[in-house]
């Protein structure tokens, strides 16, 4: 009976950290992607002489609130 249940322990153990590996990934990647549209919109904002505003909302994921206006 103690072997079943400690078979039943490890599987658990390895689906909790294989949960917790796959989220950390989709976090990095979200962060990442978040990261690079956000350095693309700033600079295309520059460059039609504009003035940007960025509001980071997640520290962790990058998510953000982005603004252009032309200074014209």
């Amino acid at each position: 009976m103690k072997i079943v249940n400690a078979n039943y322990i490890h599987i658990l153990i390895i689906i909790i950290v294989s949960l917790l590996l796959v989220s950390a990934i989709l976090i990095a990647v979200k962060s990442y992607f978040n990261n690079k549209e956000i350095e693309s919109l700033s600079s295309s904002c520059l460059k039609n002489d504009g003035e940007y505003e960025l509001v980071i909302t997640n520290k962790l994921t990058q998510s953000y609130k982005f603004s252009c206006e032309n200074k014209n």
